[in-house]
C-alpha cells in the first residue's frame, strides 16, 4: 500500500512573488505596448538595454542553470513566473 502524497501547493511563494514583481516592474517601465509596436518593423525590434537588465540584472537568462555552473539555480516554477510576466507584457 502506498502512502498518500502531500497536496501540491499551487500558491506562489514569497520568492516567486518578488521575482514576479521585479520582472513586471521592469517590463512596465520599459515595454509600453506602443513602443513595442513601433519597434516591430525596425532593424532592432527589441530593446537591448531591457534584455540586458532582464538577463543579467534579474538573472533570467540563467534561471534554470545550476548555481555551481554560474546560474541562478531556480526552480521551474520561478522560470514559469518570468515567462508568465513576459507573456503578460
Amino acid at each position: 500500500m502506498t502512502s498518500p502524497r502531500a497536496p501540491f501547493d499551487l500558491l506562489y511563494s514569497e520568492t516567486e512573488e518578488e521575482l514576479r514583481s521585479a520582472v513586471r516592474s521592469l517590463l512596465a517601465d520599459r515595454c509600453a505596448p506602443a513602443s513595442i509596436l513601433a519597434r516591430v518593423e525596425t532593424d532592432q525590434p527589441h530593446d537591448p538595454r531591457t534584455w540586458q537588465t532582464l538577463a543579467a540584472g534579474i538573472g533570467a537568462a540563467g534561471l534554470l542553470v545550476p548555481e555551481k555552473l554560474g546560474g541562478q539555480g531556480a526552480s521551474h516554477r520561478e522560470a514559469a513566473v518570468v515567462l508568465e510576466e513576459l507573456g503578460r507584457a
